[in-house]
C-alpha cells in the first residue's frame, strides 16, 4: 500500500503492476448433474444444492463454456474479469 499526495497544479506518476487473479464459477438453481466445461477443460458437475460454486477456477478473458444436462446442451460466451 502507498499513499500519495498531490498538490493542485501538479503531476506525479505511480508505477504498479497488476496481477490477474481466477474468477469462480457459481450456478444458482441448476438441478443436479449439469456439467459445465470451459473450453475443453471440466469444471464440474452441479449436485443439486441452491447454490453450486465450482472447484476448479476459471482464467480471465473471454471463456466459450459449455452447459449439459443429458443430451441437451447450450454453449455460451462468458467473460471473466
Amino acid at each position: 500500500a502507498r499513499q500519495v499526495t498531490i498538490a493542485t497544479g501538479s503531476r506525479q506518476t505511480a508505477v504498479f503492476s497488476l496481477i490477474p487473479q481466477v474468477a469462480k464459477l457459481e450456478l444458482r438453481g441448476a438441478p443436479a448433474g449439469v456439467e459445465v466445461r470451459a473450453g475443453d477443460k471440466l469444471l464440474g458437475s452441479t449436485d443439486g444444492r441452491p447454490v453450486f460454486l465450482f472447484p476448479t477456477a476459471v482464467g480471465p478473458g473471454d471463456q466459450p463454456l459449455q452447459v449439459t444436462l443429458g443430451a441437451a446442451n447450450r454453449r455460451i460466451q462468458k467473460r471473466f474479469n
